[in-house]
């Protein structure tokens, strides 16, 4: 079964001329048709093992339509991180988002996490940084 777009492309490809074809595409998906997701950079990190990192991510500009995006994080190397709920999940709404990072116990090394972005429409983005996870220098 198509979708509400699919059937609108098929049928403005053949029917309506292009310029008016995009104008109504606009008018219909609203802002979504306007902003493609985003991720401000995100730099890389250090933390202690046996501890949690919030770390804060931005995603697009507009918060009503960054707010319908899926924002996911994944680590690399599972050893260290693994992509479980306990260990690493994205929390908040809008352009202000946090990961949370929980790397296994007693684990150390690096990591490259990658943060998705993705809106209703299937366009997505991505950003990676590396998570050094050091060992805090602890009395004997």
């Amino acid at each position: 079964m198509k979708s509400l777009l699919q059937w609108y492309c098929s049928f403005a490809s053949r029917w309506i001329p292009r310029t008016a074809g995009f104008l109504f595409l606009t008018a219909m998906l609203g802002a979504h048709a306007q902003e493609h997701p985003t991720i401000v950079d995100v730099p890389n990190q250090a933390m202690f093992w046996n501890s949690t990192k919030m770390i804060p991510v931005i995603v697009g500009t507009n918060p009503a339509v960054a707010g319908t995006w899926t924002v996911s994080a994944s680590s690399s190397d599972t050893t260290i991180v693994p992509n479980e709920a306990a260990n690493l999940f994205v929390s908040g709404s809008g352009t202000n988002r946090l990961i949370f990072v929980r790397p296994t116990l007693n684990r150390f090394g690096k990591t490259t996490i990658r943060i998705l972005a993705l809106d209703s429409l299937g366009r997505q983005t991505n950003d990676v940084f590396t998570l050094d996870v050091r060992v805090t220098n602890a009395p004997p």
